[in-house]
């Protein structure tokens, strides 16, 4: 992989962000739980019932490809076992 593209993702986006010419730094502030959100999180996360949402994820990229417009932008969404499709930026 190039060092000008940056991957990221969870189980269900992946994103790909190739370097703008100036290679701007992307930054954004992290948003940490509590210690009592965290175990929370974890209750609803192994709950038989949970179901991961891409929406946030996908709310979180565009937003940041709009506060970094010149960075090329390319996220996906699993929507099968083997299959993605392309986000809409």
């Amino acid at each position: 992989m190039s060092d000008d593209l940056l991957a990221m993702g969870n189980e269900l986006v992946k994103c790909f962000v190739k370097a703008d010419a100036e290679r701007t730094m992307i930054v954004f502030d992290p948003y940490l739980l509590t210690k009592s959100g965290g175990e929370l999180f974890r209750a609803i996360i192994n709950s038989s019932g949970f179901e991961p949402d891409h929406r946030y994820d996908s709310a979180c990229i565009k937003e940041l490809s709009k506060l970094y417009p010149n960075h090329q932008w390319t996220a996906f969404v699993q929507v099968g076992a083997d299959r993605f499709e392309q986000l809409d930026l």
